[in-house]
């Protein structure tokens, strides 16, 4: 009885159209408010949700506001508000407007100029429910490909490595925000590409700093985040030295013994005729005649999956 009470005390001070709702609600945001609502997230990946809102002309922070995603002054009805709005018990222009009430007047503070995305393409917040690989995740309504950034397929070598490096960095049921790239906005398999922000970490660049991934260098001048020092240092710069993301196995000897069909890596010639997994390199530049068989669609790339 108390919060209606509250309720009906806020919205007789701030009618609904005080503020407005100037666009629909993505489904993700009411998810971490419930998330939030039942303590399940904390507080700073709720305000992640409310930093889209912002970003997007949803909600409207004036400009002489404070902004500080620091804040611990989040009341108590908000939290019921969250719970109420998630089960469709509060109308989507009253939760808003509880939201704008308390960030125009300070009580709560979201980060307003510190936004991980950028561009025009989406900006999501939502939370990991599969970890496919190194550079493929899911969440509620996406499945992620990460921009640029390429680690081993399954059966190739360093698969496990990279896949437990993006579990431990950014694990399942974790919040993660993906900054769609504007240039490149999905692949030929429908999943979104981006850049992943989690745990105050981009990782298309921590799986490239530890050595578990290499930069899909033909996508460079086709992507949103080419010139970012990660892109630049590992695969889009005139100066990058490729590397094979694990060392060489050890029945695979190539000291000096190089096939010429393929140029940008060193794998030795026929025989033994060698497969895609008895090698650590993938979507490599492939020549005629092409010994080793890599290149199966004669699309002058190896190993592509």
């Amino acid at each position: 009885m108390k919060w209606i009470v509250v309720l009906f005390v806020f919205f007789l001070f701030f009618p609904l159209n005080s503020f407005g709702l100037t666009s629909e609600i993505p489904d993700w945001v009411k998810n971490n408010a419930k998330w939030w609502s039942a303590s399940q997230i904390s507080d700073k990946d709720f305000l992640k949700g409310l930093e889209y809102l912002i970003q997007n002309g949803i909600l409207q922070v004036p400009t002489n506001t404070k902004i500080d995603s620091s804040s611990e002054q989040i009341p108590s009805w908000l939290r019921n508000n969250a719970s109420w709005w998630s089960q469709g018990l509060l109308s989507d222009d009253d939760f808003v407007n509880g939201i704008q009430y308390l960030v125009s007047n300070g009580v709560i503070n979201v980060p307003q100029n510190n936004l991980s995305c950028l561009g025009n393409g989406l900006c999501i917040s939502a939370r990991i429910e599969r970890i496919v690989d190194g550079d493929t995740i899911y969440v509620e309504g996406y499945k992620i490909r990460l921009s640029l950034t390429n680690t081993p397929e399954k059966n190739e070598p360093g698969f496990l490595d990279a896949t437990e490096f993006t579990k431990k960095l950014c694990p399942v049921g974790s919040v993660i925000t993906v900054d769609q790239d504007d240039k490149q906005q999905y692949d030929e398999y429908g999943r979104l590409l981006g850049k992943v922000h989690c745990n105050d970490k981009i990782l298309n660049s921590e799986l490239l700093y530890n050595g578990h991934a290499n930069i899909l260098s033909k996508y460079c001048a086709s992507s949103e985040f080419s010139d970012e020092s990660w892109a630049q240092k590992y695969g889009c710069g005139v100066q990058y030295e490729s590397k094979p993301i694990q060392n060489t196995p050890k029945t695979i000897k190539s000291v000096g013994n190089c096939d010429p069909s393929y140029p940008d890596v060193c794998i030795p010639p026929y025989p033994p005729d060698l497969n895609c997994k008895d090698i650590p390199y993938t979507k490599f530049k492939v020549l005629p005649p092409d010994p080793h068989r890599f290149d199966g669609d004669k699309d002058g790339i190896g190993c592509e999956s």
